[in-house]
């Protein structure tokens, strides 16, 4: 069942278009967003509509709501900070080219 508050439907929609954009089959990105494969391809749709799925690339339409679907999904923050735990060490410094030395 697709979410009911409008925000979510939209960082999915992003997500969905994300993935798209980096050849991810309907199915597996379904599985990632816990909803069915009909739901991503309405989704795929509307992020076309919407302008977050152009051909050939991946443009982001609202910055906010990519923010939230990338620390969402995409951030290795958490399993980071998880598996140093865990382990009873500090993280571990990340290189200066990396996108995790920039997090606070």
């Amino acid at each position: 069942m697709p979410p009911r508050d409008p925000s979510e439907r939209s960082v999915r929609m992003a997500v969905v278009a994300r993935e798209t954009s980096r050849g991810t089959q309907q199915e597996v990105i379904a599985g990632i967003l816990g909803i069915s494969q009909p739901e991503v391809s309405r989704l795929r749709k509307e992020a076309r509509d919407d302008g977050w799925l152009g051909l050939p690339s991946f443009n982001i339409v609202e910055p906010d709501v990519w923010s939230r679907a990338e620390n969402r999904f995409y951030s290795t923050e958490p399993l980071c900070a998880a598996l140093s735990r865990r382990a009873g060490q500090p993280r571990p410094a990340a290189a200066p080219d990396h996108p995790a030395a920039h997090w606070p």
